[in-house]
């Protein structure tokens, strides 16, 4: 796949989540978490981001939550000894849903995975030219995302990292879109109950000047290059209703940009 096909393919995703976002808004929200008693987890390479990225997707997270009266799962910033687990997927190995409370890594898998990712980024050629542009939060009837456009260093990233990976016998599921996932929902909203959220993602809009550097001004997008590229696994488990929700990354190793 060339770089201009990955940019039709993410954009024809983005355009289908908002058709059956609009659906959602009079139809109401729909959850997608795993049944209770199961787990669905995998092994992650992922990007993290600039607190100025974290900040609004964290803020706006927040917001979604409330607007469907908590029935939500938030995403949040690092804090202290929090990696927290706002972060946009650059690929994805042994993906499941499982009847376990607690995913438990295979090391080996790991390793592998830790020694492919350092040696694509020992060579230097992604810093500091990976950059991620962010456009708009969008949704579906079930998750709620901030869309962006990967820069053509991210293609050529997931794609180095996904070869090193096969030659030690994983295959590493590349993602499809450059997202960051902004909140999900946990528990189902009925139409008659959509009026906050409906209101809240019509008037959605990403400050493209954060910290006030220049650059930004409106119908722009916000460009931000991400800190680091890093391995891990994550899991999120079904749940009771009224209890609470989360996304659990595990962070493991992380290489740096800059």
């Amino acid at each position: 796949m060339s770089y201009h096909e990955f940019l039709e393919r993410e954009q024809a995703i983005y355009s289908e989540i908002e058709t059956s976002g609009k659906k959602a808004r009079e139809t109401g929200l729909v959850s997608k978490f795993p049944e209770p008693g199961m787990t669905e987890s995998a092994y992650i390479v992922y990007l993290t981001h600039s607190p100025d990225v974290e900040k609004q997707v964290e803020e706006f997270s927040s917001k979604v939550v409330k607007s469907v009266g908590g029935r939500g799962m938030r995403y949040s910033t690092r804090r202290g000894w929090s990696k927290g687990n706002i972060h946009t997927t650059v690929g994805l190995y042994d993906k499941k849903i499982s009847p376990c409370r607690e995913f438990g890594p295979d090391l080996k898998v790991l390793d592998s995975l830790v020694d492919s990712v350092q040696k694509v980024m020992t060579g230097g050629e992604f810093i500091p030219w990976l950059i991620v542009h962010y456009d708009r939060f969008i949704h579906d009837k079930s998750t709620v995302l901030l869309a962006s456009t990967g820069s053509e260093k991210y293609f050529e990233l997931q794609d180095a990292i996904a070869q090193e990976t096969e030659r030690k016998g994983l295959e590493l599921k590349k993602a499809k879109m450059s997202h960051i996932t902004v909140a999900r929902i946990k528990e189902d909203v009925p139409a008659e109950e959509m009026g906050k959220f409906n209101s809240l993602m019509e008037g959605a809009e990403i400050d493209t000047n954060p910290g006030g550097w220049g650059g930004g001004s409106e119908g722009i997008n916000f460009v931000d290059g991400p800190i680091s590229v890093n391995v891990g696994y994550y899991q999120w488990q079904g749940i009771e209703k009224d209890k609470e929700a989360w996304f659990s990354l595990q962070h493991v190793a992380s290489f740096y940009f800059r």
